[in-house]
């Protein structure tokens, strides 16, 4: 919805990246956020190893869980902002589908710390492999037929002077997750699609919702660690 809005979509198509490349470099750049949420909650985790209670089996079910749903999430995200030409009406859709979907999955599964040794995980791993390739085929049968032209709203024609929808490398917190400026070519066989995005797009202008995911998630961390 992004290359829609700011009329780069009919450019992107135009160069030798296939609708793949696309897709895959889009959803890995979002994908990637969450690798970083994963990694840096491993620490935490490893002090339950010390004062007993959860063996590695557990852990690899709770990781094993998050991953499986952190997939589906992103790629119920992709379909939705394949299928609708604005980034707001893509993210109502997105939260909309992926709450009932995660509620159910907690119903079933609780936090997942059992989910290795739970009788029902390939059913559910067969589910949502299934319902992951039938929405990524289906946003890349969509990418690849035209697009109309989408006009940009007055309130969208320069995001600067909307609070809280840019990221600024100078400010705290921004400056823990917002990446340097890209002053070199890409190295051959790179992905232009997914490091654009992780370089500008995701880490670059952000949203105000990722701002005060920061802000809570380090002022709910001291107490957590307390």
């Amino acid at each position: 919805t992004t290359e829609k809005e700011t009329e780069t979509l009919d450019l992107l198509l135009t160069t030798p990246l296939s609708a793949h490349q696309i897709l895959f470099g889009k959803l890995v750049s979002g994908l990637c956020y969450l690798g970083i949420l994963f990694v840096t909650s491993i620490p935490v985790l490893l002090l339950c190893f010390l004062i007993g209670g959860l063996g590695w089996e557990d852990v690899a079910g709770l990781y094993l869980f998050l991953a499986m749903q952190a997939a589906v999430f992103g790629v119920v995200s992709l379909a939705s902002s394949t299928f609708f030409a604005r980034t707001h009406t893509a993210i109502i859709l997105s939260y909309l589908t992926v709450g009932p979907v995660g509620l159910a999955a907690w119903a079933l599964y609780g936090d997942g710390i059992e989910f290795l040794m739970s009788a029902r995980m390939s059913v559910l791993l067969l589910g949502e492999v299934a319902l992951i390739a039938g929405l990524y085929c289906a946003a890349w049968m969509r990418l690849r037929r035209p697009f109309t032209h989408i006009p940009r709203s007055i309130d969208e024609e320069d995001v600067r002077s909307q609070v809280g929808l840019i990221l600024r490398r100078d400010q705290f917190p921004d400056n823990l997750i917002a990446p340097d400026r890209r002053n070199e070519p890409l190295p051959d066989g790179r992905n232009p699609v997914l490091d654009k995005e992780l370089q500008a797009e995701i880490y670059g202008s952000g949203t105000l919702f990722v701002r005060l995911v920061i802000q809570f998630g380090l002022v709910a961390s001291f107490g957590a660690f307390l």
